[in-house]
């Protein structure tokens, strides 16, 4: 009888463990499951078998190589005619079309980025500018950046991103209390994990705001987890490499995240290389000649 095993691993770091095969009548046998997790996308090569600092460090290192600064102007008009367009970007419309991240608003048939401002939309800085994203690179860098109604932006303001209850304002699904914003469903994740790469990329930056950040973490982790990269979302970090070279980590690998413990602070715990839900699993009785097929994930 033989037994394959196939490894497709969440994380490319080095997985090690055991599996015990009980035989009817020649006892059990031990086998040492080593493999070394690799991901696909070769831009993330030297995150291999890091975690929390030397992790964090290492993407700092790696979204901040050689990338271009637009200019505000130039990083507005891209997101508005290309990045954002649902005529340009694989969404399917005919004419030139927009929607309003916080608000689902819909704004068609404009040729230009001041005509959009015209129809009252304008750009959300994620990071607010008050925050620490005021001055060039952190002010035109899209990977944080996103079309809105002028309006849902100037009620979020500067405000941290929470789960809100007893909202005054609401509209399109999100949500104020007039000191913290909720984005709608759709907006949770991308919104989470621009904070993520912000808080990245800029970690070793003067003039950031990281206190108004901190209590905003576990809010955040939990969006990530819970509203997943969408196909759009995918198609964005990859429009927005071709135009800043350089990528949102958490877009490609969302998993990047539960490898460090603290964006705010120094993140510092040694976690399990592999945790599994059980320590033993019982997939029963294999018969002679008879294919059988088991997995765990």
């Amino acid at each position: 009888k033989s037994i394959a095993v196939t490894f497709d691993p969440l994380h490319n770091i080095e997985h090690n463990t055991e599996m015990f095969i009980v035989t009817e009548h020649r006892g059990a046998f031990a086998v040492d499951l080593i493999g070394q997790g690799k991901y696909s996308n070769t831009y993330y090569n030297q995150t291999e078998n890091l975690e929390q600092e030397a992790l964090k460090d290492k993407l700092t290192q790696i979204v901040s190589a050689g990338t271009a600064d637009l200019g505000y102007n130039d990083a507005r008009t891209e997101m508005y005619l290309e990045l954002d367009n649902k005529k340009e970007n694989g969404q399917g419309a005919t004419t030139n079309t927009i929607e309003g991240v916080y608000t689902g608003t819909i704004r068609t048939g404009y040729q230009s980025r001041s005509e959009l401002q015209d129809m009252g939309f304008n750009c959300e800085h994620t990071w607010p500018q008050s925050k620490g994203a005021g001055s060039s690179p952190m002010r035109s860098d899209i990977h944080h950046l996103f079309p809105t109604l002028g309006s849902a932006n100037s009620t979020r303001g500067s405000d941290p991103f929470a789960v809100v209850a007893n909202a005054s304002w609401f509209e399109g699904g999100s949500k104020s209390n007039g000191n913290r914003f909720e984005p709608r469903d759709e907006q949770k994740g991308i919104t989470a994990r621009a904070m993520f790469y912000f808080a990245t990329r800029y970690q070793n930056t003067s003039g950031i705001d990281w206190s108004w950040f901190d209590g905003q973490e576990n809010i955040l982790r939990e969006w990530v987890s819970n509203f997943p990269p969408s196909d759009a979302e995918i198609v964005r970090n990859a429009g927005i490499y071709d135009l800043q070279n350089n990528r949102n980590p958490f877009v490609d690998y969302p998993q990047f995240m539960e490898r460090i413990s603290d964006f705010t602070n120094n993140a510092s715990y040694t976690s399990e290389k592999l945790v599994l839900s059980q320590e033993w699993i019982d997939f029963g009785f294999v018969t002679d000649n008879e294919p059988v097929t088991y997995a765990y994930a």
